[in-house]
């Protein structure tokens, strides 16, 4: 059964440009919230992979996939 988190109701707006790419590490701005994935941490034992850094309200959320968690 899928679970359906309340982040994914969240309106990430517009982009406000181009993704930016450090390595493995890609990052963009929306008009409601700053995104970062760290690509090589998807591997790693803590799973660590993806930020999502909130606006309006500020606020950091992590995402759980499959029981790891994922973001702040």
């Amino acid at each position: 059964m899928l679970h359906w988190w309340p982040e994914y109701d969240f309106k990430v707006g517009a982009p406000a440009g181009p993704f930016a790419r450090d390595g493995f590490v890609f990052s963009r701005s929306f008009e409601h919230v700053n995104v970062q994935i760290d690509c090589a941490a998807v591997a790693t034992a803590d799973g660590r992979a993806a930020t999502f850094t909130w606006r309006k309200p500020l606020n950091t959320h992590a995402v759980r996939v499959r029981g790891r968690s994922w973001g702040a």
